[in-house]
C-alpha cells in the first residue's frame, strides 16, 4: 500500500513561500529607503535659483534671441551680422 502523504508538508511549503514573499517585500523596500536617503544627500539643480534669460527682439526680422547671443550695434538687437548688415544699407 502506498502512504499517504502527511498534511503537514502542504503547510510547510505554503510556510516557506510565505516567509520568501515577506523577506522579498522587505528587501524592496530597505533599497526604496536607501535610494531616497541617498538621493537626499545630493545637491539638486533645483536648490539654485534658475538664471532668467532676457529676450530681446531682431531689430531686422523680429525674431526674438537671448541678449546675450544677440548682437548689438547703435543700440539696436540683430540675430545675426547678415541683419546687421542689411540694416546698415
Amino acid at each position: 500500500m502506498r502512504e499517504r502523504e502527511s498534511p503537514e508538508k502542504p503547510n510547510f511549503v505554503m510556510a516557506y513561500l510565505l516567509r520568501l514573499i515577506l523577506l522579498l517585500i522587505l528587501g524592496w523596500v530597505a533599497y526604496r529607503l536607501v535610494k531616497r536617503i541617498r538621493a537626499d544627500d545630493t545637491p539638486t539643480s533645483a536648490d539654485e535659483p534658475k538664471k532668467r534669460v532676457e529676450i530681446i527682439p531682431c531689430a531686422k526680422c523680429g525674431v526674438h534671441v537671448p541678449k546675450e547671443e544677440a548682437i548689438m550695434h547703435e543700440g539696436k538687437a540683430y540675430c545675426s551680422t547678415a541683419h546687421l548688415e542689411a540694416d546698415k544699407d
